[in-house]
């Protein structure tokens, strides 16, 4: 009996002395799959990309990816920590960005306790980069030269006003004036791609048969806020009631008030 509750005894101890020695593993925790990651948004300035994301369930970082719109295959760009969400792909020799191209960008989460990523958008969220403004002249517009004056064939109080373009112009002013006033009256403002304007007989720009009228034009420069010489005293024509509709007629009055070309026909007293 002494016997056994010795040997007893002894084991007990041997069990303790090796359960310090080697104390029992913890149980391993459960692995942890991180969720896809979801909102992504991505918009373009120039030369950058700015790419946002919500947190996603059990992830400890994110990798942000990008691929041209002409390929299938994903390029990592940066791995983040779980703590941001958001990331900025700025324009670089190894991670090209070029104006007028598009581009798409997914983000992948990973759990490295379980050492596992997450399921992605495989489609990615796509941006356009912007292209490049052209450089723009900040100069002072030449003067509008070439100002033409026409009857229109729409009808006998119509007038076709014609011109070239100024230097440096970003948009022109048509302006106009009865004969007997020296005050001009603007009548429209067009982009610098137009060179020829109908004014039209209405309540707020008058145009009577019988009268004549003067024309001129000024260019404007946007970017410098400033204005170009124009023709102070403008190209003139006189609305005749001799007009007929479907007749050809092309008279022009140049800005030093000289004929420069005209028709055969009567439309007026010059």
């Amino acid at each position: 009996m002494k016997k056994r509750l010795k040997q007893a005894v002894i084991l007990l101890m041997v069990v303790i002395l090796v359960g310090t020695i080697c104390p029992v593993t913890a149980l391993a925790a459960p692995e942890r799959v991180p969720a896809k990651v979801s909102g992504i948004k991505a918009s373009a300035s120039k030369g950058s990309v700015k790419v946002r994301w919500k947190k996603a369930k059990n992830a400890t970082s994110y990798r942000i990816c990008y691929r041209p719109f002409n390929s299938k295959k994903w390029k990592a760009l940066k791995t983040v920590s779980s703590k941001t969400t958001s990331y900025t792909h700025k324009n670089s020799r190894k991670y090209p960005l070029k104006a007028g191209k598009r581009y798409y960008y997914t983000v992948k989460a990973y759990n490295k306790s379980s050492g596992k990523w997450g399921r992605y958008d495989t489609k990615g969220k796509s941006v356009t980069i912007p292209k490049a403004e052209k450089k723009v002249s900040k100069k002072v517009p030449g003067k509008v030269s070439g100002i033409k004056v026409s009857p229109s064939k729409s009808s006998e109080d119509s007038v076709k006003i014609r011109w070239k373009k100024a230097k440096n112009a970003t948009s022109y002013r048509i302006c106009y004036r009865p004969f007997n006033s020296k005050k001009w009256k603007t009548l429209k403002t067009v982009n610098g791609k137009t060179t020829g304007y109908i004014h039209k007989n209405s309540k707020k720009n008058p145009l009577k048969v019988g009268r004549r009228y003067y024309y001129t034009v000024k260019a404007y420069n946007k970017y410098s806020g400033k204005w170009g010489k124009y023709d102070t005293r403008g190209a003139s024509i006189k609305l005749s009631s001799e007009w007929k509709k479907g007749q050809s007629w092309d008279v022009t009055i140049m800005g030093e008030g000289k004929i420069d070309e005209y028709s055969t026909g009567i439309y007026g007293t010059w």
